[in-house]
């Protein structure tokens, strides 16, 4: 299965407070398990600048539609444990432009929504997700930029969208991440649902919820 996992909390090396290694644990698991599975966060300042991971842009002045306006993004990739990442980052005046990343801001996460579904167009267009995963409020918007896309084209008509909700003590008043998350993914995992598993049953839980979305998502397209 191909599996694009998208969020901002990836402790080996976007650790932020709040964060944990949950998303770590299963990107490894899915890995180990034989799927095709690549992660998609913000381009960090520390990450970035990270000599170590040797970040290499791959595309600038990528063009976002957002409500206010259009803004340009640009992606750089490298390979962590033999996993693709991308970082996706802001390009002004048709250069890179580091930002404080605010992860809680509803206008940066319809940004990175758009800039994820964008990316996957222009630079993987041979590989196709079979699987969206969203995991907190800065990923939350792919649904909807997922399906405003589709409205355009069908290009990636047939991807779907799984999100995972946090049992957060402290949740977000106005930027309640299931707020946006719930209309609009075809599938969600809340943590209590998965709470006291182990690694290995964590990843089985979620293939099943993907294999749950897909299924449906065909049964719509048939009685369409």
């Amino acid at each position: 299965m191909k599996i694009l996992v998208a969020t901002s909390q990836f402790v080996k090396f976007a650790n932020y407070p709040g964060g944990d290694d949950f998303i770590d644990a299963l990107i490894d698991e899915f890995y180990d398990a034989g799927h095709d599975v690549r992660l998609v966060l913000p381009a960090f300042p520390e990450v970035e600048d990270n000599a170590a991971l040797n970040a290499r842009p791959v595309l600038e002045n990528l063009p976002i539609d957002l409500i206010d306006g259009l803004v340009s993004a640009r992606v750089l990739s490298f390979a962590f444990n033999e996993i693709p990442v991308y970082l996706l980052g802001v390009s002004v005046n048709g250069k890179p432009h580091q930002v404080e990343i605010d992860t809680s801001d509803a206008a940066f996460a319809a940004f990175f929504g758009s800039s994820v579904i964008e990316m996957l167009c222009r630079i993987e267009p041979q590989w196709i997700p079979d699987v969206i995963q969203t995991c907190d409020f800065t990923s939350s918007l792919i649904p909807i930029a997922l399906r405003e896309r589709n409205k355009i084209d069908s290009f990636l008509g047939r991807v779907v969208t799984v999100g995972y909700e946090r049992d957060l003590e402290e949740k977000h008043t106005e930027n309640n991440y299931m707020n946006y998350l719930g209309p609009h993914a075809d599938i969600f995992i809340r943590e209590s649902n998965i709470r006291g598993l182990n690694s290995r049953d964590i990843r089985i839980a979620f293939e099943r919820a993907y294999s749950d979305a897909i299924l449906n998502r065909e049964l719509r397209d048939k009685a369409a």
